[in-house]
């Protein structure tokens, strides 16, 4: 009798350990990064890993929050990246339905599903909307590579765009001159790995104006605080998510940037 009741509890256990293994291994295309994530809260999750996503995981997108996944780091192919920004005063649902991007469906607004070109936008009430983008992004640099240091003091000059906005960084503070001066160098080549992430969200706000944002960095190298210095801030607010989600060089103090992008 007891045999009996054993054998069923080993299968059991051996179909959800089964079960397990197969989410472990859809969890390890899409992932969802946090940290450009704010608003955005995790429902329902099968993957076991922290970031990790897969079919039938629900998130919740709050009023004004934004979304942002990508495909897991490959080295020989471009990164998918999507965001997505509630403009609306309502709480957005959304659910991963499949593992090719753009991967998301909203479930909670009526005939939001309908994609155009690489974009999706959708109307919740007059004057709120919800918009996401999608988009392939070259790597830009490893974890291991952001935190090398440079000794290198070459100056890069400001860059002009097309409309004759002056982009690039404008302001730079904390320590000796020459610390600022070696410094330079390094933040310039950072913010230049950033751009295909800066070019997303300006794709996502269809922002064609140039905007300032200043950070300061721990001598650790985390960015311990930023704000927005031109008026624009929903785009602004996508670029301090970028920059805060770097690691910098370790200095000897507390470093400041101001950058217009």
């Amino acid at each position: 009798m007891t045999s009996w009741v054993k054998i069923p509890g080993i299968c059991i256990i051996g179909l959800s350990l089964q079960s397990n293994l197969v989410s472990a291994g859809e969890c390890n295309f899409i992932e969802l990064v946090k940290n450009k994530s704010p608003g955005t809260e995790t429902i329902k999750n099968q993957c076991s890993n922290e970031n990790g996503l897969t079919i039938a995981s629900e998130l919740s997108l709050a009023a004004g929050g934004r979304i942002w996944i990508r495909s897991v780091h490959n080295e020989a192919s471009a990164q998918q990246q999507v965001i997505c920004q509630n403009r609306s005063l309502a709480t957005i649902d959304l659910k991963i339905t499949q593992l090719q991007a753009p991967w998301v469906t909203i479930t909670n607004v009526d005939n939001c599903d309908s994609w155009k070109g690489n974009r999706l936008s959708c109307d919740i009430a007059q004057g709120q909307k919800v918009f996401c983008i999608s988009a392939k992004l070259k790597q830009s640099i490893s974890k291991d590579q952001a935190q090398e240091r440079t000794t290198s003091v070459a100056m890069r000059s400001l860059k002009k765009t097309e409309g004759g906005t002056v982009k690039g960084l404008l302001s730079m503070s904390g320590g000796s001159p020459a610390n600022i001066i070696a410094y330079t160098n390094t933040i310039n080549t950072l913010v230049m790995r950033m751009q295909p992430e800066i070019d997303l969200c300006r794709q996502l706000f269809q922002m064609n104006k140039a905007v300032q944002v200043r950070w300061d960095v721990s001598p650790s190298g985390k960015v311990s605080e930023s704000s927005i210095l031109s008026k624009e801030n929903n785009y602004g607010q996508c670029l301090q998510d970028i920059v805060s989600s770097y690691v910098y060089p370790n200095s000897l103090t507390n470093m400041s940037f101001i950058y217009q992008f």
